[in-house]
């Protein structure tokens, strides 16, 4: 298809990715009627027009957080991109690059955040959950400080995450889906990952949290070994694989490492 607008955009995507894929970034919360307000209220925006005036010189570019923007315009934080393309988080950091805007890397990101610092050649922000686990949240933003981010992009809807039917409904989450497996796992082992040193953790990235989407589409290396862990398939059946040359990685077993990333559960935001 010919792509001419964002409407567009949403059609391309919602014929090449799978459903459960589509209906995570399509949908809200609940009813969504937050994320209908926010279609309706951004379309009750009008633009003034002005008329001969001198348009020899436009210029679009603003200033935020001390970064010179090409445009008012930031990529926001989008939980477990890389499933949509591979290393989707490192193409979207390329694409923001390219365009002069900023970049916000989400907590559930499938790419880990050092492997974002080591494609960036301009800094980008993070965005980042609150959970109780102080020791964990610690050392997340360690992270976030090492990569030099020079804005923290901070999450305070989380205190009770909201039901999303269609993810529900498509299979993502609820009680047999690899979210709600995800969300069950991380809450047993929490207290237990935050006790082991990070230098004893068995993982390529140590710290939790950072590339946790990796844990749910079974693509972490194996420990120690530097090799994809287990997760291909599951249960003899193959694992789902997008087709082409920038396919997204599987979603084909709730955890691949015995000690999977505590955080919050992806994709809350109603918006």
């Amino acid at each position: 298809m010919i792509i001419a607008n964002i409407a567009d955009f949403r059609e391309a995507a919602q014929r090449r990715l799978p459903h459960f894929l589509f209906e995570y970034i399509d949908g809200g919360s609940y009813a969504e009627a937050t994320l209908a307000r926010n279609v309706s209220d951004l379309a009750a925006l009008a633009l003034r027009q002005r008329i001969l005036v001198d348009v020899a010189d436009i210029d679009l570019s603003a200033e935020l957080f001390g970064q010179k923007l090409a445009m008012p315009v930031a990529l926001a934080p989008i939980g477990l991109a890389g499933m949509n393309a591979r290393r989707g988080e490192v193409q979207a950091l390329r694409a923001a690059e390219a365009a002069g805007v900023p970049f916000t890397l989400s907590t559930v990101s499938v790419c880990p955040l050092r492997e974002v610092a080591a494609a960036a050649t301009k800094p980008f922000w993070f965005q980042l959950y609150m959970i109780q686990d102080r020791g964990f949240m610690r050392e997340l933003l360690a992270q976030a400080r090492e990569a030099q981010c020079p804005a923290l992009v901070f999450t305070v809807d989380m205190a009770v995450p909201g039901s999303r039917y269609r993810d529900v409904r498509s299979g993502l989450a609820g009680a047999a889906g690899p979210l709600g497996r995800w969300e069950r796992r991380s809450r047993r082992r929490v207290a237990a990952y935050v006790a082991v040193p990070s230098a004893e953790r068995p993982h390529e990235h140590p710290v939790p949290g950072t590339g946790v989407g990796s844990d749910l589409c079974g693509t972490r290396p194996g420990p120690g070994t530097g090799r994809p862990g287990p997760g291909a398939h599951r249960r003899g059946r193959p694992a789902l694989q997008r087709r082409g040359p920038d396919a997204g990685c599987p979603l084909a077993r709730p955890l691949a490492t015995p000690a999977a990333r505590p955080g919050p559960p992806p994709g809350r935001d109603d918006r």
